[in-house]
């Protein structure tokens, strides 16, 4: 079910749409997401889960949301989705939001500027690799070579995001 265009362009008219619709599973993007997860909640809450994507998340939910976050993360040239990450209401850490563990069949590398993967806690960028993995651009082979790369044998996408590697983003 699509919200109406109304609802679609307010944090507070989607929150009441999906009150009243009893929606318990939803997707929004990112620019509508963070200002839901800050918003009052009333005891009438039906979802369970609010997905989010197609932006970089700034914020993380506050204390007392009585449902989960989960931010996706991928760009276009991977199928959107590459990683996932719950996030837990009340987390007051520092610093951007985790990005989460990569979905099922695919692979996340950071890799520092000489190329070598780095170390926990370390910055790169990040690389997406798995079936997923487009061919390349159209007819923009000077691109494709930038951004289409073989690391440790299997086809990946240089993102152009960068990232800080951690052993756990639970």
């Amino acid at each position: 079910m699509l919200a109406t265009v109304d609802s679609r362009t307010s944090d507070e008219r989607l929150r009441d749409w999906l009150i009243v619709r009893g929606i318990t599973v939803a997707f929004v993007l990112t620019a509508l997401a963070k200002d839901l997860v800050r918003a009052d909640w009333g005891a009438d809450t039906r979802p369970r889960n609010l997905l989010t994507g197609a932006d970089r998340l700034l914020g993380r939910p506050c204390a007392g949301l009585p449902f989960a976050l989960v931010n996706n993360y991928g760009p276009t040239e991977c199928t959107v989705v590459a990683t996932s990450a719950i996030l837990p209401p009340g987390d007051q850490e520092c610093g951007l939001p985790v990005i989460g563990y990569p979905v099922s069949g695919t692979t996340i590398c950071i890799l520092n500027d000489l190329g070598a993967r780095v170390a926990a806690g370390e910055q790169g960028d990040i690389f997406v690799g798995g079936p997923q993995v487009a061919r390349g651009y159209r007819l923009r082979p000077d691109v494709n070579t930038e951004r289409f790369v073989t690391i440790d044998g299997a086809r990946c996408y240089r993102t152009g995001d960068r990232g800080v590697w951690s052993d756990d983003v639970a």
